[in-house]
């Protein structure tokens, strides 16, 4: 399947520091061998790329330079959406709770149980959040406790992420440094030693309030079909 859509991380312009979905054609000079058969980068890949936001300038679109970050052979938006939108119940809470899914077919990151993995393993030991306490004060930031997602709380996961990111270096530092035996601590050993994780829960950060706030749109009391044509269109 030909490759055609990417997630780029903008260096320059408007959107500079943000993820975004592109066409492949719109990289000037895209090179699919410096992506490996799962769609990452075999090693970083800077490009020139088109901005196509709002409307058409005369002439052509603004080009900035960013970092491809994962091309696929469908849209991310495509996967993520229209295949939970097939086979979800959404009277069951599943779109907010698994909207993730398909992403993480195309991927392999799958951020809720990264989520689940962080908080069990800090949940009840005061020895692990004090040494990674002493991680924050390294770094410089300040220490929050690690939140617990649980998956029949959707609204959980979003929360979790967030709380991730912001104790994203004092984590990597903390499994990095340490050396423990449980299958819990090495798969967290193996993700927080991934460069592309913490691109990857940039990405879900962004995307997952839309799912989040269309959820709760649906489970309104209130009539609300009037507004799902603009939510979801």
């Amino acid at each position: 399947m030909e490759r055609k859509f990417a997630v780029v991380q903008w260096s320059e312009g408007e959107d500079s520091g943000k993820l975004s979905e592109v066409k492949t054609d719109t990289i000037r000079g895209y090179d699919d061998s410096k992506m490996d058969q799962h769609g990452n980068p075999i090693s970083t890949y800077s490009a020139v790329i088109e901005w196509r936001h709002g409307k058409k300038p005369r002439g052509r679109w603004p080009h900035y330079r960013g970092t491809v970050v994962f091309v696929s052979g469908r849209s991310i938006y495509d996967v993520t959406v229209i295949k939970k939108w097939k086979h979800s119940e959404l009277d069951q809470g599943a779109f907010g709770s698994g909207s993730e899914r398909g992403a993480v077919t195309v991927t392999g990151f799958d951020p809720e149980d990264l989520a689940v993995d962080v908080g069990y393993w800090f949940k009840g030991s005061t020895n692990r959040k004090g040494y990674l306490s002493e991680f924050c004060e390294f770094h410089g930031s300040e220490y929050m406790e690690i939140l617990q997602h649980i998956s029949i709380r959707w609204l959980s996961l979003e929360r979790c992420l967030t709380r991730l990111l912001q104790q994203y270096e004092p984590l990597t530092s903390y499994f990095k440094s340490l050396n423990e035996k449980q299958p819990r601590f090495r798969r967290l050993v193996d993700v927080f030693s991934n460069p592309l994780t913490e691109v990857y829960l940039l990405f879900y950060q962004a995307t997952l309030p839309a799912f989040s706030t269309l959820n709760l749109l649906l489970q309104r009391e209130k009539s609300s079909i009037f507004l799902l044509h603009e939510e979801v269109s």
